[in-house]
């Protein structure tokens, strides 16, 4: 499933969460899984992101991470006082609607007005500190400003970076990240290595459609198994 996710975000520059969170919390506490693939991301986002940061769309960043920074401290301070099946119940709400809103984006499309950076960040915030899966409002928002593929990539995985590192901070000082959690991470990476490395290499083969399509049947299904556990407790 590592692998799995992390081919997915070297296609794109984003969803390993999307991919590999709903189903790790059927192993683990949400409130573990969640620091652990913050060390995870934080070294694949720093791979691509760093990377290709001169191929990133600097000025939309600019814009989108203080809302998303606000956002974060949001929530994270929701993941430490709610309860887990309520979490798990929003988790899976949350990648099922960016799962139904994927199928929706088909054909040329408006471009998004800029007014919509504040929402999209304060709500990519909340998501990311609260379920890991802040990248889905952020990936529509940002996929409707940028047309490039290539540039699109860049820049969501230069945004996942800087948002892993303000997460990371949060996550250790809310207690969260601490030695068992960076263990975990240590074990999992060569597996997440595999997956990156397969799909940065073959990202520009795959047609944007396609793969839009693939990743939006494979997040609702993981969304409604994850509701179905919150339900059965």
């Amino acid at each position: 499933m590592i692998a799995a996710a992390y081919f997915v975000f070297g296609l794109s520059g984003f969803g390993s969460g999307l991919v590999a969170i709903p189903v790790l919390t059927h192993l683990w506490p949400v409130q573990f899984v969640l620091p652990v693939m913050v060390v995870l991301d934080l070294a694949a986002s720093s791979s691509v992101g760093v990377r290709e940061r001169r191929h990133a769309k600097w000025r939309e960043l600019l814009y989108l991470t203080p809302f998303t920074f606000v956002g974060l401290i949001m929530g994270v301070t929701l993941l430490v006082t709610l309860p887990q099946n309520i979490t798990l119940a929003s988790l899976g709400a949350a990648v099922m609607l960016f799962g139904f809103l994927s199928l929706r984006s088909r054909g040329p499309r408006r471009p998004v007005s800029a007014g919509w950076v504040v929402p999209t960040g304060l709500v990519s915030g909340v998501a990311s500190g609260l379920f890991g899966v802040g990248g889905a409002p952020a990936v529509i928002y940002l996929s409707g400003r940028i047309s490039d593929k290539s540039v699109l990539r860049a820049t969501l995985a230069t945004m996942l970076f800087i948002s892993v590192v303000i997460r990371a901070v949060l996550l250790v000082a809310a207690g969260l990240l601490a030695g068992r959690e960076l263990l975990t991470a240590a074990a999992l990476a060569p597996f997440g290595l595999i997956g990156l490395l397969a799909g940065s290499r073959i990202h520009l083969k795959l047609s944007r459609e396609q793969f839009a399509r693939f990743v939006a049947g494979l997040v609702i299904m993981a969304g409604l198994s994850l509701i179905a556990r919150s339900l059965l407790g």
